[in-house]
């Protein structure tokens, strides 16, 4: 939750960082990768938010939060 308000606070930096940590700790967590390609698509790195959000969608199918993000990537990143 509190990459979340880092994202909305124009500090994407420090909730990339902050995601990375948790995402060592529990590679599963699915709403961490969500987070995470949001930041990314913030920092206009597409296909890291790519990577992220794919693997948030394979751990989670059912959200379709990700499929969004994956379409703001594959869009940012020109892979229409």
């Amino acid at each position: 939750l509190e990459a979340q308000f880092l994202i909305y606070a124009g500090r994407s930096d420090e909730a990339i960082a902050r995601l990375r940590n948790v995402l060592e700790l529990d590679p599963e967590y699915w709403f961490a990768h969500q987070f995470l390609a949001s930041a990314l698509i913030e920092k206009r790195d597409f296909e890291g938010a790519l990577s992220a959000a794919g693997r948030g969608r394979s751990i989670y199918p059912e959200n379709t939060r990700n499929v969004s993000f994956m379409i703001f990537a594959l869009v940012g990143a020109g892979r229409e």
